[in-house]
């Protein structure tokens, strides 16, 4: 089992879906956690013996840095790290602004970094540790209107796999988690990243702003097909954290699978798929299957 009984797994963006899920999973499985977010109000009731609920913001190092000094005072080390804060933007490339960009990397991609480099020096002085970098079936694979978050996740797994190869020396395994379209709050957001973008464009291009707003409900009513609860993610977690041999990749929906065989088709056939929304309509729409 890669992961010692010894320290904690700090978990980021534990406030709320995948991050909550998994701290309480992992919580009811013995583990202490260290479950850490900007809105700690939202899981003060999580605080116990081994749960201690931490402020941080991870586009602030200062404060990372903070949040991995106090769950070492708490716990006496990090064991594992779940780097899971992130949020999407649906949007057109061209109509996301390069500081929205910037903002998207803060969180999804330096965020997930500036952890890392907070807990490794750690681990490698034990030889032992784990970190789970949550990505998507996004990272895999590029899709019409996720490019600006495609590109945060795909950067995320370039690093991770890099991290892989690197720190194996040192006994510290890099895990990355793929889970596909999940029931939780970050749909939400993505959601209210969707209406700001629309609205700008529907001053700017109004044709354009339908297009959009009908691409989504027909991509949303595919995604709610295959959605999972959050804690099949957690569920998935647990298993990378507790595996004698990690694997590289972990992925939980079908969708997540379908992303790995969607990168090797050629490019011309996956253009020609992802440049019809009626496909996406007619799919939507018809009965739904057992799943």
């Amino acid at each position: 089992m890669v992961l010692e009984s010894e320290g904690c797994v700090f978990i980021t963006g534990a406030t709320r879906g995948i991050g909550r899920a998994t701290a309480e999973f992992l919580h009811k499985k013995g583990f202490s956690i260290a479950a850490t977010g900007r809105n700690t109000h939202l899981i003060a009731d999580l605080e116990s013996d081994k749960m201690a609920v931490i402020s941080c913001d991870v586009t602030d190092e200062r404060s990372v840095l903070h949040a991995v000094e106090e769950a070492r005072a708490r716990f006496g080390g990090i064991a594992a790290v779940v780097n899971n804060a992130g949020y999407g933007i649906p949007a057109p490339v061209d109509t996301v602004s390069t500081q929205e960009v910037a903002n998207l990397f803060e969180v999804n991609v330096f965020g997930a970094h500036r952890v890392a480099r907070a807990v490794i020096p750690e681990m490698k002085r034990n030889s032992r540790g784990i970190i789970v970098n949550i990505s998507s079936a996004a990272g895999r694979i590029v899709t019409p209107n996720l490019g600006i978050y495609s590109a945060s996740k795909f950067a995320l797994e370039a690093l991770s796999d890099a991290m892989r190869v690197e720190l194996r020396p040192y006994g510290v395994h890099v895990v990355l988690v793929e889970p596909g379209p999940i029931a939780t709050s970050f749909g939400e957001r993505s959601r209210e990243e969707l209406r700001r973008v629309a609205s700008r464009l529907e001053r700017e291009d109004p044709e354009r702003a339908k297009e959009l707003s009908r691409f989504w409900e027909n991509g949303l009513g595919l995604l709610d097909r295959f959605r999972k609860d959050p804690h099949s993610v957690a569920r998935v977690i647990h298993r990378a954290l507790t595996a004698k041999r990690p694997q590289p990749r972990y992925r939980v929906t079908l969708l997540a699978w379908a992303a790995e065989v969607g990168r090797v088709l050629p490019a011309r056939i996956t253009d020609s798929i992802f440049s019809r929304d009626d496909v996406l309509f007619r799919f939507a729409k018809s009965p739904r299957h057992s799943e």
